[in-house]
């Protein structure tokens, strides 16, 4: 299996929003909540049809994995955070906070691809300051 070199980052995201021994209620509102502002902010950089296409193409690669991304089309939802929102909810804990790992690092690493990684880390930061401050996340290879 390879590990994502995003996965520590989507873990250290999601730990702020809902911390730790959360429900999957509550992992479910935490991802939702994370996946609307990451998507809202990179909007600027790649427009909302980049964004959703990034999105879709993560989806579609950690399917699978986590089925229950194949079943949803996050992409195409008018609010690809409640949607994720609906599908994560129905999951055991461990298997909603694994599939927004997998998803959202997946997600970090084809934008790292394209705008790169530095930039990448500074958008992060400018969301999540104390989780990621520039220099902190992971580099990809």
């Amino acid at each position: 299996m390879v590990i994502n070199p995003y996965s520590a980052t989507a873990r250290a995201i999601l730990a702020a929003e809902v911390g730790t021994g959360a429900s999957s209620e509550q992992v479910a509102d935490g991802a939702a909540h994370a996946w609307d502002t990451l998507l809202r902010h990179l909007e600027r950089i790649v427009g909302d049809a980049g964004v959703r296409m990034i999105l879709g193409r993560s989806a579609r690669l950690v399917s699978a994995t986590f089925p229950c991304l194949a079943k949803a089309a996050i992409d195409r939802a008018e609010s690809p955070g409640r949607e994720l929102r609906t599908v994560l909810a129905g999951q055991a804990p461990d298997t909603a906070i694994e599939a927004f790992v997998a998803l959202t690092a997946t997600f970090q690493s084809i934008v790292a691809r394209l705008i790169g990684d530095h930039l990448l880390t500074h958008l992060l930061s400018e969301l999540w300051p104390e989780v990621l401050s520039p220099g902190s996340a992971e580099r990809s290879s």
